[in-house]
């Protein structure tokens, strides 16, 4: 049987990461190639290839990715950061391969960019948390969150308490940046919504996050939340999984954010038996959907994870790394499924 070829970028970071577990657990005949910046991290210890590719807003970028899958003849390709998103919707070429596991286009530059989520939001009717452009002069109602534009995560976040700390940030001159209304509620929900075709599955965890990582997260059932997520997916037509993140207010749930890929929590819901990559891959292969109702209502922890090389050159010499550590039994995981929460 021929192998199935897989291309994942960003290969080095944690969603990079987190997908080459779930492919490498899910399928056995599937040859795993990533793609990343340099060589001088640990992922080539994991993939079975790793290739160059310049940062997403290089010139270059585009026609090397675009070699890349057709040298390689890639089965599927999944690209893991923001900014790749967007350059592969700018090129022709990129945006035709069958081979890219994407949402539409139309998705990816309406969520990408957290402004013209908020105008999206507002003319359509969904709760949004208020949203403004920073190079506007307006009065904020402080406290406010300012935040990026595109994308990076829960990275470069600043809670701005007053007039004063704003025009000092201003004075940074960070560019792209947006003011964003402040939820003053506790608790922080991190959701995804799976449509293809006309089956939807949802899955709502409510979450920790420490320094823009999600460190521990356990899932709940709601109504409202399950109702809000199904009907932003089928006004946007989704076909894919979308990762959306807000909070419930006085008001009820209210979004902040929506990310157009697959998100951090991905190996974490794994875990927990929402498999939206697996799903959608096997869709790709088989046409057919192979949804499961299987989700374990745990908790997860996340943990950090150190491992000795035994090669005296470092990672020059590449050692079989999976199968001597043991990386995939679950007694060993980073992630670990506490049984019992309270």
């Amino acid at each position: 049987m021929n192998k199935i070829k897989i291309l994942i970028t960003g290969a080095n970071g944690d969603i990079g990461y987190s997908i080459f577990k779930i492919i490498k657990k899910s399928f056995k005949n599937f040859l795993i190639h990533g793609a990343e910046i340099n060589d001088e991290w640990s992922s080539k210890l994991f993939y079975d290839k790793l290739f160059y590719l310049p940062l997403a807003n290089k010139k270059e970028y585009q026609n090397k990715l675009h070699n890349l899958i057709m040298k390689n003849k890639y089965n599927f390709v999944i690209p893991t950061n923001d900014n790749e998103l967007l350059a592969i919707t700018k090129s022709k070429k990129l945006i035709n391969h069958k081979s890219l596991l994407l949402l539409s286009k139309s998705i990816i530059k309406t969520f990408s960019d957290k402004y013209k989520t908020f105008i999206w939001m507002k003319k359509n009717n969904i709760p949004f948390a208020k949203t403004y452009n920073l190079k506007n002069n307006k009065l904020f109602s402080f406290p406010i969150f300012v935040k990026p534009r595109i994308g990076h995560g829960s990275k470069n976040i600043f809670i701005i308490k007053n007039n004063k700390e704003l025009q000092g940030l201003k004075k940074l001159n960070l560019k792209n940046m947006i003011a964003q209304e402040y939820l003053n509620y506790k608790d922080e929900y991190t959701c995804v919504v799976l449509k293809l075709d006309k089956d939807i599955k949802t899955i709502i965890m409510k979450r920790l996050l420490i320094e823009g990582t999600t460190h521990q997260i356990k899932t709940i059932n709601n109504k409202i939340i399950t109702k809000l997520l199904i009907d932003f997916a089928k006004k946007i037509d989704l076909f894919g999984s979308i990762n959306v993140q807000l909070k419930i207010t006085s008001k009820g749930p209210v979004i902040f954010e929506v990310n157009p890929r697959f998100s951090g929590t991905v190996y974490m819901r794994h875990l927990l038996g929402f498999d939206d990559l697996k799903w959608i891959l096997n869709y790709k292969m088989n046409k057919k959907n192979f949804f499961t109702n299987n989700l374990r209502k745990k908790r997860i922890v996340r943990l950090s994870h150190e491992t000795i090389l035994s090669s005296t050159k470092g990672i020059a010499k590449k050692i079989n790394y999976l199968e001597e550590n043991d990386l995939f039994n679950e007694k060993q995981e980073i992630y670990r499924i506490i049984q019992n929460y309270k």
